[in-house]
């Protein structure tokens, strides 16, 4: 993780995912760098966060916020 460098990363994990344990999200995101934001999906498993609606919403607004610059996608590449 610390070979992304500090950019915006989002971590979206559902909390009761028994495939990977949440608190592999948890340590990922204490890992992280720079804007980092941490979205616990309550309800979702491991590939059921696709299935709320409402965390979806925040997704894409997180991305709006801090992805898109005057309707021009910012563009990261890995080191």
């Amino acid at each position: 993780i610390q070979q992304i460098g500090a950019r915006p990363t989002l971590f979206v994990h559902g909390a009761r995912d028994v495939v990977v344990p949440p608190r592999h999200a948890q340590q990922l995101y204490n890992a992280a760098r720079g804007d980092k934001t941490l979205l616990w999906v309550r309800q979702a498993t491991h590939v059921s966060v696709v299935l709320f609606e409402s965390e979806m919403q925040r997704v894409a607004q997180w991305m709006k916020e801090r992805l898109i610059h005057n309707g021009r996608c910012s563009t990261h590449t890995a080191k």
